[in-house]
């Protein structure tokens, strides 16, 4: 354990807990346990493949007053509420304030957004002011409240950024490659590093599954959803609404794209005798 993570506000020896989302889904994270016993922070990064730029989510809390109304810490531990989280891989780190460091139990659990409630405090925007409070309670000086606010505020902080001098935190690993397996018989189709690949030569008609995992110098990790296509022959649709005019030694001929399958037809309504007639 180290001061691995750039957690706002002060620094201090933090832990860090890969969560691997596969579709957007909406999370509870706290802290608020008996075992908890120090004054605990909790934030969320995302991170590049090689571990070493991580990027703050904007998920963050130090003190969570309305959600933990027992407790034995110091102050009530961290929590994150109906958090929704998009596809990818993120890290849950958990910190102390002030450098503090003790005893603590994190519960992770999927929520479905608690029932259309609104929860505030997730934020660093809602959370620093409070913070700051906090810091001047406990002896901080305006000087180190502003330097610090300075680093929360500033917006490289939750956007990518080039760092390579960062140590590595051991719990990301060293990246290697992506692997594609075949779900049918659980065998290698390939490996890459891109984002994407396409399954060529295929049997049209057939189904076809895949999962994928990351692989790590370190090892592999667990696998994602399988999912499945089924390739079909491309049958060419044809213009539409062909029709000809016809000229002086010539006839002109005119379509419409494939998509478009009836034409509108152009009308007059007047008072005549017979009322709507077609042009």
């Amino acid at each position: 354990m180290g001061d691995d993570w750039l957690v706002q506000g002060s620094q201090g020896e933090d832990v860090a807990y890969t969560l691997n989302v596969g579709e957007a889904t909406t999370f509870d994270f706290t802290l608020c346990n008996t075992p908890t016993d120090y004054d605990t922070k909790l934030e969320i990064f995302t991170n590049d493949q090689d571990c070493i730029t991580p990027v703050s989510t904007g998920n963050y809390n130090d003190d969570d007053y309305t959600n933990c109304p027992e407790y034995t810490a110091p102050y009530p531990p961290s929590g994150l509420w109906a958090v929704t989280l998009q596809p990818g891989q993120y890290y849950v780190v958990v910190d102390g304030f002030g450098g503090a460091t003790g005893n603590y139990e994190i519960s992770i659990s999927v929520t479905g957004g608690r029932n259309g409630e609104e929860y505030t405090g997730n934020t660093i925007k809602d959370a620093w002011p409070l913070e700051q409070v906090k810091m001047a309670e406990q002896g901080f000086s305006q000087e180190e409240i502003d330097a610090y606010t300075e680093i929360v505020y500033d917006p490289l902080r939750y956007s990518y950024q080039s760092n390579s001098t960062r140590d590595i935190p051991e719990e990301c690993g060293t990246f290697s490659t992506y692997r594609v397996y075949n779900a049918t018989d659980n065998s290698v189709i390939t490996e890459t590093t891109d984002f994407s690949y396409t399954h060529g030569d295929l049997t049209n008609g057939t189904e076809y599954c895949y999962y994928v995992t990351t692989v790590y110098d370190e090892g592999e990790s667990e696998q994602t959803d399988t999912e499945c296509g089924t390739p079909n022959t491309f049958d060419p649709i044809p213009p539409t609404n062909v029709y000809a005019e016809v000229w002086d030694e010539e006839v002109s001929l005119y379509w419409t794209a494939p998509e478009v399958t009836e034409l509108g037809v152009p009308y007059y309504e007047g008072f005549e005798e017979g009322g709507l007639l077609d042009l």
